[in-house]
């Protein structure tokens, strides 16, 4: 995280291409493999893993109409 929120270093290994993206929230969606992201993906490994349980869901606003 930096003091504004937080900055992603992004990589397309298909066209080989360098992105950075900021972000004031970031939501981990990676369900019962939480724990190996924060451990593996993340500069720090996580410092408690979350206990696993079914069924958990986020609903949030819809932003636009899409197919």
């Amino acid at each position: 995280p930096t003091r504004d929120g937080w900055e992603c270093h992004l990589h397309d290994t298909i066209a080989d291409r360098r992105f950075e993206a900021t972000a004031r929230t970031v939501v981990n969606a990676t369900g019962p493999w939480v724990d190996r992201f924060l451990d593996d993906a993340t500069p720090m490994p996580a410092r408690a893993h979350p206990r696993q349980v079914k069924g958990s869901h986020i609903v949030v606003p819809k932003l636009f109409e899409h197919d």
